[in-house]
């Protein structure tokens, strides 16, 4: 959970976490903040292209 909220799908964990670190990398030093901005752009945003989400909702819940 995230302040109180559950996510409808871990993508959304994902973009928040993104969210994140672009805010911060303006803290981080040159070489790291390039890093960080490939990583963001390539490699996550193309995973998340490509992430496929189940059509089945998933539960915990049990009938025994």
């Amino acid at each position: 959970m995230i302040e109180k909220h559950l996510p409808k799908a871990p993508t959304d964990v994902v973009y928040i976490a993104l969210s994140f670190m672009h805010k911060w990398s303006g803290l981080l030093r040159e070489e790291d903040r390039e890093r960080i901005t490939h990583l963001m752009k390539e490699d996550i945003m193309q995973w998340l292209k490509n992430c496929k989400t189940s059509a089945i909702r998933l539960s915990d819940v049990v009938e025994i």
